[in-house]
């Protein structure tokens, strides 16, 4: 398997294996076939912010954020 390209098993085998990919551009595509044999997709990229006013990925800076315990 590609250095960029991992797949993840549910141990519990509750759920289909989720492949997660780092592509040109600084997107990353995480892929998932369903057990109907059904393809979910999703692809996030610093670079795009999602629109429709839910909020706005590309505006985070990581200075920003903190954890609390």
């Amino acid at each position: 398997m590609p250095k960029n390209r991992q797949t993840f098993h549910d141990p519990l085998d509750e759920l289909p294996p989720v492949t997660i990919e780092i592509l040109k551009g600084d997107l990353l595509r995480f892929t998932q076939v369903d057990r109907d044999g059904r393809t979910n997709v999703v692809t996030f990229s610093d670079r795009l912010a999602v629109r429709r006013g839910v909020f706005d990925a590309a505006s985070l800076k990581a200075e920003g954020l903190r954890a609390e315990a």
